[in-house]
């Protein structure tokens, strides 16, 4: 195989664990997602997009998957621009298109660009939690900015109960229907669309506590009132207020795509907030090694009662 395509041994592992959505190819500056039969090629030129579609002519024999669409995403460079993915080859995939991750089927839409429903690269951390949930009794996850809460799903699978927040309903709704994928009610589980910010100490207050929580903000963003939230400055208050929610040896998920706050502030960060907590890094899945991928690491808190 070519260097930055995952080999047919590490594709038939991934599909063995009843995973379909994956990265077939990786690099710093380009990459290639399989979504179950789609694949979308990101680069930053077309002419190195076209390089890549050879080369996934020859990942598809060379591992004997057939593809039914591929999708040309050019890399943006700011908020402003479009990064819709054309259609290249095939027919173009339904609006919402389901694919499994370890068992799981999640909804996902190739054509909205970066946000299509599932970030891949957090698979090995939501499996982490599904373990871990599996050992705790009477779990509860609190899931802050949680998109189309795959991290929510990840957790009720395994029978906790969840409280996912994020600050859009269209996102909350998307994580509702893939509850409704997996055939898992969602009397259990509540949605808040909500800024985490206000909502958190609204939590406390009540004195609600989680043993998982959840905190992968995005790098920016801007509440309905106009406050702008932007993760180097504000996720160790983020943190500080997660902690009045968590209970006595829980465990709480810090994760950032932000290329200006990477590993070691995020090691920086839980020490000086949490100095009494257990840190150990976040997983990476084997075909996220090579190319972009969120820094993450977990936090056990102590008894702190």
């Amino acid at each position: 195989m070519s260097e930055g395509w995952i080999s047919p041994v590490l594709t038939d592992q991934i599909l063995e664990k009843e995973t379909s959505a994956f990265r077939a190819y990786s690099s710093r500056d380009a990459w290639v997602d399989w979504w179950d039969g789609h694949a979308v090629i990101s680069a930053d030129t077309e002419e190195e997009g076209r390089s890549l579609f050879q080369g996934f002519q020859n990942w598809k024999e060379n591992t004997g998957q057939i593809s039914e669409s591929v999708h040309f995403r050019k890399l943006v460079k700011g908020p402003d621009e479009k990064d819709v993915p054309v259609l290249w080859e095939g027919k173009r995939p339904p609006e919402e298109l389901t694919v499994q991750e370890n068992g799981l089927s999640f909804l996902v839409n190739l054509s909205s660009g970066y946000s299509s429903g599932l970030f891949c690269d957090q698979r090995e951390n939501r499996k982490t939690l599904r373990s871990w949930i599996s050992q705790t009794p009477s779990p509860n996850l609190l899931n802050c900015f949680a998109y189309t809460c795959a991290f929510s799903l990840a957790a009720a699978a395994q029978g906790a109960e969840t409280c996912s927040v994020d600050i859009s309903p269209r996102f909350l709704q998307w994580g509702k229907r893939n509850f409704a994928a997996n055939h898992i009610p969602d009397s259990s589980h509540r949605f808040y669309p909500e800024d985490v910010l206000s909502f958190l100490p609204r939590l406390i207050k009540r004195d609600e506590k989680f043993s998982f929580i959840v905190l992968d903000p995005p790098t920016f963003s801007r509440n309905r009132k106009g406050k702008v939230f932007r993760v180097e400055r504000d996720f160790s208050h983020i943190l500080e207020l997660a902690l009045g929610c968590a209970k006595p040896n829980a465990k709480i998920l810090l994760s950032t795509n932000c290329l200006r706050f990477g590993i070691e502030s995020l090691w920086n960060l839980a020490r000086e907030v949490a100095p009494d907590a257990k840190i150990v890094s976040g997983s990476i899945p084997p075909d996220f090694s090579s190319s972009p991928h969120a820094t993450s690491l977990w936090l056990q808190c102590g008894d702190n009662d």
